[in-house]
């Protein structure tokens, strides 16, 4: 997901270098100044509050009610963090 996150970016930055007009509205931090690590902290801090959605939702409706598929993967906390 990261580099997803940073190619998109990129090829936004290389299209304003052609004159199209480009706004970039980033919430992982990585625009304006090609932060890895405050993307990196910022998708963490999502990941944090999807997972802490999720277990609020589980203990709301029982053990049958909702089904996370990434909560029995290994390093499922960090997936989209990954390179």
């Amino acid at each position: 997901m990261l580099h997803c996150h940073r190619v998109v970016i990129d090829l936004l930055r290389f299209w304003s270098t052609l004159g199209v007009k480009v706004r970039i509205r980033d919430e992982g931090g990585y625009w304006p100044r090609s932060s890895a690590n405050t993307l990196r902290r910022q998708v963490q801090q999502m990941n944090r509050i999807v997972a802490a959605m999720g277990g609020a939702l589980k203990d709301a409706t029982g053990e049958g009610g909702v089904h996370r598929p990434s909560s029995g993967m290994p390093n499922s906390s960090n997936w989209s963090t990954r390179e």
